[in-house]
């Protein structure tokens, strides 16, 4: 039986990640387009196929503040990143979103 670390004692990795699971350097650490698109769907509870890279979360999606705020909260848990609520209320898209975290997940 492997025993694993718990995240708070392992220290973050080169982009600040502490999950366990992403802590592998051979893992990827910017999620793809289509893993966003996906997760997005998900938590919008839309097909896949609806969410667009381009679509805008508001007038496309009816993405309102309250479910903005969800989706931050799950993105932070799942991408183990830290976002303040006014960085991610400029990122209208997936495309938006992408280039948002690749920027902040390859500077860390």
């Amino acid at each position: 039986m492997t025993v694993r670390p718990s995240a708070e004692h392992l220290p973050p990795n080169r982009t600040g990640i502490t999950d366990p699971e992403r802590q592998d350097p051979m893992a990827t650490l910017i999620p793809t387009r289509d893993e966003l698109r996906d997760f997005f769907a998900e938590e919008l509870e839309l097909p896949a196929d609806v969410v667009g890279y381009e679509s805008d979360f508001e007038t496309d999606l009816g993405v309102d503040s309250l479910a903005t705020m969800e989706i931050l909260v799950q993105l932070e848990k799942k991408y183990g990143i830290r976002l303040e609520e006014s960085e991610f209320a400029g990122l209208t898209s997936v495309n938006a979103v992408h280039a948002f975290l690749a920027d902040r997940l390859e500077a860390a």
